[in-house]
């Protein structure tokens, strides 16, 4: 009996639990929490700060670097470089010897310790222009880099929107899926007690349940597709499954009033980066035949070796130099570099048409998709009204015993067939906003907003 009473209270906290876990999300709740927690936008955002850093390194190239470096040495070495003995001699002077005595000298060193303190200051004055181009390089590439994390976002929107809709539909379906068991048994009920009256055979009754069976079954897969869907926007959004337990639609999807153009979207402009980087590495391969100039200047002082006593290095220096280079031959390197530098901005430049009439392709095919999910929408709405009254006009005559049960099991699956087609394509109108949308670049305007 605890045992049982511990179990029911542990499944009504569970339930309680799962209740207030899920919640029921507007797309704008969506993208806002995929922008904010989606993975791929933060992996982009490090890039941009890497493409930032980077850029910030390569200008410090421009100014005067600053070094100090100090040196110590130990030895212990010791010896004379001159020694000369004591004698005695005479000197004659007018016939006369007048005696003379030399000490004697020496002259003793020790190295010991050696110490070297020095500060250098370095200044590229003219590298054939590989620095400028390096940093231009690098201001394009923190563009560049800010333009992906543009189009890892509309891409993220993208997917997380479609999801969105994905879901809905699933959600749609599985309401439609539940309408069509209800409608099943309440047909069986009614079938039922006309075979118990003997106003309807037992073969009529065995077809509603075989066709109630299979509703339950297709129930049963809608069902699975919306859990399928739920975790399928989780993913997207970057968020734990089983987060989302359903969506609302708050508004209606409306088209864009003006044409779109393709040079909204960051992968457009992207190219258009690439291209500029492209002329960028030509010059910088150019600066390997250039002259290079560089200055440097250096202070230092040093301290160390004894001579007789006496210290003989203890005093600082000053040194500048000039340092000149001229390319002269280098066995083809350089221009071979050039001319592969030249070869990579002219691919770059044909993979920019190559991809811009791509662009133009996929937004036509997007606004022809567009009309075709708007066509096919207003068909399935007119199906749909025209089952609905095929079914009822069928139901009376089934109940007047003018249509056999055959018949009136295929209508209602008409009826049925016909309200999964009209969510598809509904869902079928939204997708292609989004898809046409996208190929324009306003994409992230769905929420500035896209919902009127």
């Amino acid at each position: 009996m605890k045992s049982r009473l511990s179990a029911i209270i542990l499944s009504a906290l569970c339930s309680g639990i799962w209740a207030r876990a899920q919640q029921t999300y507007t797309l704008e709740e969506c993208v806002r929490i995929a922008r904010s927690e989606n993975k791929e936008i933060l992996i982009r955002d490090k890039k941009m700060e890497e493409a930032m850093r980077t850029r910030l390194s390569t200008r410090g190239l421009f100014f005067p670097s600053v070094s100090a470096t100090g040196t110590t040495a130990l030895n212990s070495t010791k010896g004379n470089l001159l020694d000369i003995p004591s004698f005695d001699a005479s000197l004659p002077v007018l016939g006369m010897d007048y005696p003379i005595s030399f000490p004697g000298y020496q002259l003793d060193y020790k190295v010991g310790g050696i110490y070297y303190a020095g500060l250098s200051v370095q200044q590229p004055v003219f590298m054939g222009g590989k620095i400028a181009s390096g940093y231009r390089m690098s201001k394009l590439g923190e563009e560049a880099a800010r333009e992906q994390r543009l189009a890892t976002e509309s891409e993220v929107i993208f997917e997380t929107c479609q999801a969105y809709f994905l879901l809905l539909k699933a959600q749609q379906l599985s309401e439609v899926a539940a309408l069509g068991v209800e409608s099943a048994e309440e047909l069986y009920r009614s079938v039922s007690l006309a075979c118990e009256k003997g106003m309807a055979h037992r073969s009529d009754l065995m077809k509603v349940e075989v066709a109630r069976n299979e509703l339950i079954l297709a129930r049963k897969r809608a069902e699975n597709g919306v859990r399928l869907s739920q975790m399928n926007l989780c993913v997207r959004m970057g968020i734990p499954s089983s987060t989302i337990s359903a969506v609302e639609l708050s508004g209606n999807l409306m088209m864009p009033e003006d044409n779109l153009d393709i040079g909204q979207r960051p992968e457009y402009r992207m190219l258009d980066k690439q291209v500029a980087l492209g002329r960028e590495k030509v010059v910088s391969a150019r600066s390997e035949v250039l002259p290079q100039l560089g200055v440097q200047g250096s202070y230092g002082y040093l301290r160390g070796l004894q001579v007789g006593g006496e210290r003989v290095l203890d005093g600082g220096s000053f040194t500048l130099l000039v340092n000149l280079k001229i390319p002269i031959w280098t066995s083809g390197h350089a221009s071979n570099k050039i001319a592969a530098a030249k070869a990579s901005l002219a691919h770059n430049e044909l993979e920019r048409q190559h991809m811009i009439d791509m662009m133009r392709l996929e937004q036509t095919q997007a606004q022809g998709d567009y009309e075709e999910a708007l066509l096919e929408h207003e068909l399935s709405k007119s199906a749909l009204a025209l089952s609905e009254e095929n079914w009822s006009m069928a139901q009376k005559r089934y109940e007047a015993g003018a249509e056999t049960m055959a018949e009136l099991l295929r209508t209602r699956t008409q009826w049925q067939k016909a309200q999964e087609e009209e969510v598809e394509a509904r869902c079928g109108v939204l997708l292609s906003i989004l898809r046409y949308r996208k190929t324009g670049g306003r994409l992230a305007s769905l929420f500035e907003p896209l919902y009127l």
